[in-house]
């Protein structure tokens, strides 16, 4: 995890590309970032950390970022689900329309797509506040 900025989203970003890993984790300095190579680290995560926004992979070693939204929409709802990927899942919008992706980003991500991701991750756009994010047994 990058340098700790309290009141900034918490964002867990998984993918097996490192290289984009690092690029990603730069763009969203001044935000608590997360990341992870795969989909088990990225729950690992998921559990230990008041994630705001996940930005997944499709298409990883072992478990598909699917796994890891399906979990994060079932145990933390208000968290906000992107994934990116140069293959989409055959049932993207079927996906989209239950909830469990809430935009689908195609790679290779350009600027203006990174752009727009930071846009729409910003704290005062739609994000759940981070007590929220505090009692998962409570709710579930």
């Amino acid at each position: 995890m990058m340098k700790k900025q309290p009141d900034s989203p918490h964002i867990l970003i998984a993918d097996d590309e490192h290289l984009l890993l690092r690029v990603m984790a730069r763009q969203f300095r001044g935000n608590n970032v997360h990341v992870a190579s795969n989909v088990q680290i990225a729950l690992g995560i998921l559990e230990s950390q008041p994630i705001n926004v996940i930005l997944t992979d499709y298409r990883m070693p072992g478990d598909d970022g699917l796994v890891l939204l399906e979990v994060a929409r079932r145990r933390f709802p208000r968290a906000r689900r992107f994934m990116m990927s140069g293959l989409a899942p055959r049932n993207l919008e079927e996906l989209m329309r239950i909830g469990i992706i809430e935009r689908y980003f195609s790679k290779p991500l350009d600027l203006s797509i990174i752009a727009e991701i930071k846009q729409i991750t910003r704290p005062d756009v739609n994000m759940m506040p981070r007590s929220a994010h505090v009692s998962r047994e409570a709710h579930g």
